[in-house]
């Protein structure tokens, strides 16, 4: 993706019982990013009782306490309908409608929609609608409001961005280079408690998952570079 970059982290499944199943889009406040950063340069053997232990324990705790911000689409598990979902991701089409889809399934758009909302838990038009709202994210690095309404086929500005604050919770001006001035804060999760296990760097660990530090994230604002520069 243009303008970001990543670190990732390789975690210990015990240390994260209450890990998301599925893949998340969290916000990444400046300190977390920090603990990111200086988390890539550990040993896959540190002390978990020095430095390293603390920002380990510090930085499961700023991962739980994230919120899932809704930058996502379903893709469903049927390869015929996941090369639907794929196709119209890489090219959205507001012409685009449930019967075309049925039909390259030869299904009757009736059984199509209950099929499609059975795997996604949308029925096709309100997936299709978020897909457009997902794809204009991207646009919105080089292109005004008005553009990118117009492109993907909205009736007005004021309906684009009545559409996409209703379902981001943000508007579309606030992932403009203009409005990435201040980055969003998610409320913490106090619910969720991380465990005490080692986060590892090392890629054969067998970690749970990767969770990465962006730079210049759609709507993140990035912060200033690091003193040290991390190791790959």
């Amino acid at each position: 993706m243009l303008g970001v970059s990543t670190r990732s982290l390789y975690i210990e499944p015990a240390a994260v019982p209450w890990w998301p199943a599925t893949c998340t889009v969290v916000d990444v406040p400046a300190l977390l990013r920090e603990l990111l950063l200086s988390a890539v340069e550990f040993e896959a053997d540190y002390s978990l009782s020095g430095r390293e232990g603390c920002i380990a324990t510090l930085l499961l705790h700023e991962i739980a306490g994230r919120t899932p911000l809704p930058f996502h689409v379903a893709i469903p598990p049927s390869a015929d309908l996941a090369e639907l979902c794929r196709e119209y991701l890489a090219a959205p089409d507001v012409a685009v409608t449930n019967a075309d889809w049925a039909g390259r399934t030869a299904r009757s758009e009736r059984a199509f929609t209950r099929r499609f909302r059975a795997e996604t838990g949308d029925s096709p038009a309100v997936w299709r609608a978020r897909a457009r709202l997902l794809a204009a994210v991207p646009l919105l690095r080089t292109a005004s409001v008005t553009e990118v309404a117009g492109r993907l086929g909205y009736a007005s500005p004021a309906a684009f961005t009545a559409a996409f604050t209703r379902a981001f919770g943000l508007p579309p001006s606030r992932f403009t280079p203009a409005g990435k001035a201040v980055a969003p804060v998610a409320p913490a999760r106090p619910d969720r408690a991380p465990g005490t296990d080692p986060v590892r760097r090392s890629v054969g660990s067998g970690g749970r998952g990767a969770v990465s530090a962006p730079s210049g994230a759609a709507g993140v604002a990035p912060p200033p570079a690091p003193t040290r520069r991390p190791r790959s």
